[in-house]
């Protein structure tokens, strides 16, 4: 239907985002909230989690909804989690590996952020690559998937990551030294796309990242080309790359084709220069979420029901 990958569809020729957009953005206004306390960093972002839940967000994953739910019941942040390795925690973690230096403590706010929302371990391990990837891009000199490899295995018992995940992202690494396309990789997991379960989308996400670790627009294009969980792929990998690249990096078009309200690109620039300012308080309210789901859900509806109709 959309055979364009470097254009939008969402509304004639202009995109918005989705869930990942909020929770990448959630994170950092709790990481500028908490001061560098991991304790403050969960709270802030728990409850930034629990009214952006009670405002019918689209496409809410089944673990967030029932962690927000326990939120919402009087449970804190150490005990919201379910059991779930779904890719809520991931879609957090790219900006936490972006913006703490500290290894230590980038680990104890990606274990926070996880168990906000998911308990599984597995949930655990994906986002903790995540963020290593994130990590690595803003800081190597020269992206290398070898090393990026052997930094795993190192701090495979320091962060609590799952053995047994490791040689998935070797056999990444191998299917990256062979050139193979992020596309034909992700057929490993299923034909139809790539699920929403993280120990798929992490692997894919990871492959189009060291496939083109300085090429924006190519690593993007390359998760979306995979099918199945489209926007969480598309938004990691556009997180741990542009930890390297930038706003320079990204399409001038992309940019100025898409609708961020409520968190503008004025909001963002602002919250993420001036972290020891006001905006260590930033927060969007719940009426703006509102709005924003009053026209886009029924958008999403519309292009859902227009994807059964022939001959899609």
């Amino acid at each position: 239907m959309f055979p364009d990958s470097d254009r939008y569809y969402f509304i004639g020729d202009k995109g918005t985002t989705s869930d990942d957009y909020d929770h990448a953005c959630m994170t950092v206004e709790a990481i500028a909230a908490s001061g560098g306390d991991v304790h403050v960093f969960a709270r802030e972002l728990a409850n930034r989690i629990r009214l952006w839940a009670a405002c019918i967000p689209g496409g809410i994953g089944l673990a967030t909804l029932r962690s927000s739910l326990k939120l919402w019941l009087g449970y804190g942040p150490d005990r919201s989690g379910v059991f779930s390795a779904g890719n809520g925690p991931a879609m957090r973690s790219h900006i936490i590996g972006v913006s703490i230096d500290d290894l230590d403590q980038l680990a104890a706010f990606v274990r926070a952020s996880t168990r906000i929302s998911h308990t599984d371990p597995k949930a655990l391990t994906g986002a903790m690559i995540v963020a290593l990837a994130s990590r690595h891009s803003s800081t190597a000199e020269i992206v290398n998937s070898e090393a990026f490899l052997a930094e795993i295995n190192e701090q495979t018992h320091r962060l609590q990551l799952d053995p047994d995940f490791i040689p998935v992202i070797a056999d990444v690494v191998k299917s990256v030294g062979r050139r193979e396309s992020t596309r034909e990789f992700s057929t490993r997991f299923g034909k139809l796309g790539v699920s929403g379960y993280i120990y798929h989308t992490v692997p894919v996400v990871v492959h189009a990242w060291l496939r083109f670790p300085n090429g924006f627009a190519d690593a993007v294009k390359a998760a979306i080309s995979c099918g199945g969980d489209t926007d969480t792929m598309a938004s990691i990998v556009g997180g741990i790359v542009g930890a390297r690249v930038g706003i320079e990096g990204i399409p001038a078009a992309w940019i100025e084709d898409l609708i961020l309200w409520p968190r503008t690109l004025n909001y963002l620039e602002a919250l993420t220069s001036g972290m020891d300012n006001k905006w260590h308080r930033a927060r969007i309210r719940g009426i703006e979420y509102l709005l924003r789901n009053a026209w886009f859900n029924p958008i999403v509806l519309a292009h859902g029901f227009r994807r059964v109709a022939p001959p899609y």
